[in-house]
């Protein structure tokens, strides 16, 4: 399970980039493609704003393999060297 404030920060990052409606549930397992219905472009310009607002850096194999809100914190935990719990 990721931490609960860098959980709620990518979330609120994934409605304000992709306009992911409010009345969507957004969690952890929520696959950014399938669930939310995000395309490609929109996923993009999201890891982008994830790399400046959480000054990380994703190498784009690791982007690749980047399919849930989960693997996303998972990445951005992994890249500040902090386990994800």
């Amino acid at each position: 399970m990721s931490d609960p404030r860098l959980l709620a920060s990518v979330i609120e990052q994934v409605r304000l980039v992709c306009k992911v409606s409010p009345t969507v549930l957004i969690t952890e397992d929520s696959q950014f493609v399938d669930d939310l219905g995000i395309d490609s472009l929109d996923l993009v310009s999201l890891f982008l704003t994830i790399q400046d607002e959480f000054s990380v850096e994703l190498d784009d194999a690791e982007l690749t393999t980047i399919k849930t809100v989960g693997t996303l914190c998972s990445a951005i935990s992994s890249s500040h060297g902090v386990a994800a719990a």
